[in-house]
């Protein structure tokens, strides 16, 4: 079995979950998942996890995101994005390159904001937009504490803007796009959408899925568990410490570590062997790896 990370450059008109499936026929292991979806209409920054880098998933979708969008003035969409039907036409908005700038930075910092009922947050396990094709009263969905850390303004005139943005986990470039439609006097529907990074991974080092697919070595492009994880505190074990972690068992640290709380990955020679805490000198292992 093979465990890594690959970072795929997803093309448009594939789901998150047709590219695994694709994978797992380059790979031959059904032990293969991705860390946040993207829309099948979106391109970009896909990361995947492959054996036991699956349990990794937990900590790499918590990472920040940065997409560039295109939006589009005049049109809102059941959907937000271009693939829906259009449900309201408005007025184009009024506004000058420099106040629409503006605008944009008003969206900085902390604020709430209500997911689409097209996307993969699932009540009682499903996910909306089954509930949402299936023609299907939906449940009121509560708005979400986001963060959007960087925008930044690209082009701009009454009919279209392009712009690039970070964003915290859970935050829909769909929604944000509305809201800024709405904010702008008008309406707005996302039209295209590409990922440019994924926490520590970006499109430098993302290879296309069709050229992967034809690749003689497509292992050659997995990425390491514990370069993955590099952006956490890291603990390097002697070879008896690793023995004792990989049974389980916490081992005492000398007290000048430096290193207190977690989460925090050991590691013996370039190899995780797990992840876990340190309290009171102690590292407890909370998952152990055979990488």
């Amino acid at each position: 079995m093979i465990n890594g990370i690959l970072v795929i450059d997803k093309p448009a008109g594939l789901t998150s979950h047709d590219v695994v499936s694709r994978l797992r026929k380059v790979f031959k292991q059904r032990r293969i998942g991705h860390t946040g979806t993207l829309d099948p209409d979106a391109t970009g920054v896909l990361p995947i996890c492959l054996g036991q880098a699956t349990r990794l998933a937990e900590y790499l979708t918590a990472d920040d995101k940065s997409y560039q969008a295109q939006l589009v003035f005049g049109q809102a969409t059941d959907s937000l994005d271009a693939s829906g039907e259009v449900v309201e036409e408005t007025d184009l908005p009024d506004l000058s390159t420099e106040a629409f700038a503006a605008l944009l930075e008003g969206f900085l910092g902390e604020q709430m904001q209500i997911p689409p009922k097209y996307s993969a947050i699932k009540i009682d396990g499903v996910p909306l937009y089954k509930l949402a094709r299936a023609g299907r009263p939906l449940p009121e969905v509560k708005a979400r504490q986001i963060t959007i850390k960087e925008i930044q303004l690209h082009t701009y005139d009454r009919h279209q803007a392009c712009f690039s943005v970070t964003v915290s986990k859970g935050t829909y470039i769909r929604s944000l796009c509305a809201d800024i439609g709405q904010a702008a006097g008008s309406s707005a529907h996302m039209a295209s959408l590409r990922r440019l990074s994924s926490g520590q991974f970006d499109l430098s080092q993302a290879i296309p899925l069709a050229q992967l697919e034809e690749a003689t070595d497509p292992a050659a492009y997995i990425i390491p568990m514990y370069e993955a994880m590099k952006g956490y505190p890291q603990l390097a074990l002697t070879g008896d410490e690793q023995k004792r972690v990989q049974n389980g068992n916490a081992i005492p640290l000398q007290a000048n570590a430096g290193i207190e709380g977690g989460p925090v990955v050991a590691s013996h020679l370039d190899k995780m062997v797990a992840i876990g805490f340190i309290k009171d000198a102690e590292f407890q292992p909370k998952k152990v790896f055979n990488d």
